[in-house]
C-alpha cells in the first residue's frame, strides 16, 4: 500500500509540473506529425468530429451513413464502421475513459450508440431519442435533444437504458450546433442563443446567460469549460445581418455566470468590408492549452469581399488568446494543396490531446478546374503540433532563455531527440519517467554551458506508450509527453 500511495504522489507532482510555463507567448506553426487521415470511400463528404483515447489513438466520425473511424498514434486507418443509414449526421462523439469505449449519436435513425474502441463494433444501441450533444459523467451518459422552443437533458446507465430525463430553461431554438460540456456534477450547455450551467442528475439551473451578453447576434456558439467552473464561450457573431458582416467573438465567465472578459475581431482586415450575405469568419471550436493559460479558437475566415462562396475564398483559421486578459496573442492561416482548384478549407474540430499536442480536426473542398462551382472534392485531414511549437515559450527580455521542446519525433520508434536551451551555466539534469511515475532513463546529469542542446533518446528497451521527460536546471524545471510506438 505505501508503495501504490508513493508511487501516486510521484505521479501528481509529475504532471503536476506540467501546468506551469513562462508568460511570454510566441505562435509559430511546426512541423505536421499526423496528415491526411482520410476514410470515406466514395463521394465529397466532411468530417465532424473527433475524440481521442488515454494513449492518444484519434476516433474521427462524420457523414455518409455516421462514419466513425479509428486512427493509430502514427496515422494509421485501424478500424472504420458505418452505423447509420442513408445519408445521415453523425452529431457527436465522446471517449468513456470508464470502459474505454466510444459513445456516439447518429439522425437516422435517431439513435445513440457504443462501439468497442478496440474492433469498432457495436456493443449496444439505443433508438430512444434524437442525440444533438454528448457528454460522462461518472457511469453515466449525458445528451442532450433540442426541440422547437424546447430541450431537455437526458441521462443513460452504461448499458443504454434511461434513468432520468429534464427540461432545458432559456429560448430554445433549434440551431443545428448545440454541445454540452460536464465538469463535476454539472452539466453546462451552450447554443446560438443561450448557456447555462445545470446540476446532475435532477438539472435544477444554477444560472444561464443570453448569449447577448457578449455577441449582437450568434452563430455557431461553442464553450470549454475548466475544473474550477470557469468557462469560455467562441461564437461567430453576426453583428450586421444586412451586410452579412460576421467576427469572432469570445468570453470568459467565472462559476456564477459573471462575465470576466469579451473580446471580438475580425479574421482578415478586408472581411469588415465584404458584402453579401457569405461565410467571413466563422468559428468552428473552442479549446484550452492549460500548460501556457491561451485560449485558442479554431474556424475559418473569408479572404476577401465577394459574396457566397468563391474560388479561393476561405482558409482555415487559428487564434491564440490571452486565458486571464482576452487579449488576442497571435493568429494563424493555413491553406490546403491545390491552391487554384481550392474553395474553402476550415479547422472543424479541435483539442488540446492527451500527449500535449494541438490536434486539429479539418477538411478542404474542391472544384474539378479553376473558377467553377460546386463541390467535386472533400479533403478530410487531422493534423497534429507540438504544442512548443506552434505555441513556443520565449523570454522577451533576454535572447536566449530556459526552455524545454516538444521532442522530435513524436511518436517515435525507437529514438527520439531532445532540444533544450539555457539561459546560464547550470547543473542539468534530463530524466525520463513513465506513468507512474517511475524513471525509467536518464538521459542526461551534468553541468553545462549556456545555450542550446540536443540530445537523443533511445527507447529500444522500453514498451510501447506514453512517457514523461522532465528536466531541472538550476531553478528551471519543465516537464513534457511523449509517445513511444512499436
Amino acid at each position: 500500500m505505501k508503495t501504490i500511495i508513493s508511487r501516486t504522489i510521484v505521479a501528481i507532482l509529475l504532471f503536476g509540473w506540467i501546468a506551469f510555463g513562462q508568460s511570454s507567448k510566441t505562435v509559430v506553426l511546426s512541423e505536421l506529425i499526423r496528415v491526411n487521415m482520410n476514410f470515406w470511400d466514395n463521394g465529397p463528404s466532411e468530417c465532424y468530429t473527433m475524440t481521442e483515447n488515454s494513449i492518444g489513438e484519434l476516433f474521427v466520425s462524420g457523414y455518409d451513413g455516421a462514419t466513425v473511424a479509428k486512427f493509430s498514434l502514427s496515422g494509421s486507418l485501424i478500424w472504420k464502421n458505418v452505423f447509420g443509414s442513408g445519408s445521415c449526421i453523425q452529431h457527436q462523439m465522446v471517449f468513456d475513459l470508464n470502459d474505454q469505449t466510444i459513445i456516439a449519436s447518429c439522425d437516422n435513425p435517431n439513435s445513440l450508440v457504443k462501439l468497442d474502441q478496440k474492433t469498432g463494433s457495436i456493443i449496444w444501441k439505443s433508438d430512444t431519442t434524437e442525440c444533438d450533444a454528448l457528454g460522462i459523467w461518472d457511469n453515466h451518459i449525458v445528451v442532450y435533444q433540442e426541440g422547437l422552443g424546447t430541450g431537455y437533458i437526458w441521462i443513460f446507465d452504461e448499458s443504454g437504458n434511461v434513468e432520468n430525463k429534464f427540461q432545458v430553461s432559456g429560448p430554445i431554438y433549434p440551431s443545428g450546433y448545440p454541445m454540452i460540456k460536464i465538469v463535476g456534477d454539472a452539466v453546462y450547455y451552450f447554443d446560438d442563443n443561450f448557456f447555462g450551467k445545470y446540476s446532475l442528475p435532477d438539472g435544477k439551473p444554477y444560472w444561464t446567460k443570453s448569449t447577448k451578453d457578449f455577441a449582437t447576434r450568434a452563430v455557431k456558439t461553442y464553450g470549454e469549460v475548466m475544473s474550477n467552473g470557469y468557462c469560455y464561450v467562441a461564437t461567430s457573431d453576426l453583428w450586421d445581418n444586412a451586410g452579412g458582416k460576421m467576427y469572432y467573438a469570445v468570453a470568459k465567465y467565472d462559476d456564477q455566470g459573471n462575465r470576466i472578459w469579451k473580446n471580438n475581431w475580425y479574421g482578415r482586415p478586408d472581411t469588415a468590408t465584404a458584402d453579401g450575405m457569405q461565410i467571413n469568419n466563422w468559428t468552428e471550436g473552442i479549446t484550452y492549452d492549460s500548460q501556457h493559460d491561451l485560449v485558442i479558437l479554431l474556424g475559418a475566415t473569408q479572404k476577401g469581399g465577394t459574396s457566397g462562396y468563391q474560388v479561393n475564398a476561405q482558409s482555415s483559421y487559428l487564434a491564440c488568446l490571452n486565458a486571464n486578459t482576452g487579449d488576442t496573442l497571435k493568429t494563424s492561416i493555413w491553406d490546403d494543396g491545390e491552391i487554384d482548384t481550392l474553395i474553402a478549407t476550415i479547422w472543424y474540430d479541435g483539442h488540446m490531446g492527451n500527449i500535449n499536442q494541438l490536434v486539429l480536426l479539418g477538411y478542404s473542398c474542391f472544384v474539378s478546374k479553376p473558377g467553377s462551382y460546386g463541390v467535386t472534392t472533400i479533403h478530410n485531414f487531422v493534423k497534429e503540433f507540438s504544442i512548443n511549437d506552434v505555441l513556443g515559450v520565449k523570454d522577451t527580455k533576454n535572447s536566449l532563455s530556459f526552455e524545454l521542446s516538444q521532442n522530435y519525433p513524436n511518436p517515435f520508434n525507437p529514438t527520439t531527440t531532445i532540444n533544450f536551451s539555457l539561459a546560464k551555466a547550470s547543473d542539468v539534469t534530463l530524466s525520463v519517467y513513465n506513468l507512474l511515475g517511475q524513471k525509467v532513463a536518464t538521459v542526461i546529469n551534468k553541468y553545462l554551458a549556456s545555450g542550446t542542446h540536443s540530445y537523443q533518446f533511445d527507447g529500444s528497451k522500453l514498451a510501447s506508450g506514453v512517457y514523461v521527460y522532465r528536466i531541472t536546471a538550476g531553478n528551471f524545471t519543465d516537464t513534457k509527453k511523449m509517445v513511444l510506438l512499436k
